[in-house]
């Protein structure tokens, strides 16, 4: 690039404008080189922002491409339109790939899996078993422990909360509640 710079330098104008614009041209294409290795980097290690700059990049190349098609069409340069042509493929090609099931799949965060738990009875203690799936065609005669009408708990089990449906014996209520008192005499 310098060297076409410094082929022209006895003309200092010329030489100056063709040392700028081979600077800009190499820093545009080093500005789209890391952008490019950015994305392969992305899409090699399925991140979604990748996928969706990409998606972004074809669909804009899509629209560059069909410009320089028509716009070698009424040239009639032929050669450029099938180039033109072939990327414009090439460029849909990648954006339909992109917008396939197992693809969009892919790169998307892998949801978490709803594994089944045995559910411990309202009111047990951890140490109780938990309940288990009754086979098919099944019918209990009483309630599980903690469901339906109250039943005796287990051996060794002392609640920490009264259990479901359960209300405690009345008791005296504290010293200052209840019916009003009479005044004390002065």
């Amino acid at each position: 690039m310098f060297m076409v710079g410094n082929t022209y330098s006895n003309v200092p104008w010329f030489g100056g404008i063709i040392n700028a614009v081979c600077i800009s041209f190499g820093s545009i294409f080093l500005i789209f080189a890391i952008v490019y290795f950015l994305l392969g980097w992305g899409m090699m290690t399925l991140k979604m922002w990748a996928r969706r700059l990409t998606m972004i990049i074809t669909i804009i190349n899509l629209l560059l491409n069909l410009m320089g098609l028509a716009g070698a069409a009424l040239a009639k340069a032929y050669l450029i339109a099938g180039l033109e042509a072939g990327l414009f493929v090439m460029s849909l090609l990648i954006l339909v790939y992109l917008l396939t099931a197992s693809v969009r799949a892919a790169f998307e965060p892998p949801q978490p899996v709803m594994v089944p738990v045995l559910m411990q009875p309202y009111g047990a203690p951890p140490g109780y078993p938990p309940q288990q799936m009754p086979p098919q065609g099944y019918a209990p005669q009483q309630a599980p422990y903690g469901y339906g009408q109250p039943q005796a708990p287990p051996p060794g089990y002392a609640p920490q909360q009264a259990p479901y449906g359960y209300s405690p014996p009345p008791q005296a209520p504290p010293p200052g509640y209840g019916p009003p008192q009479p005044p004390p005499p002065y």
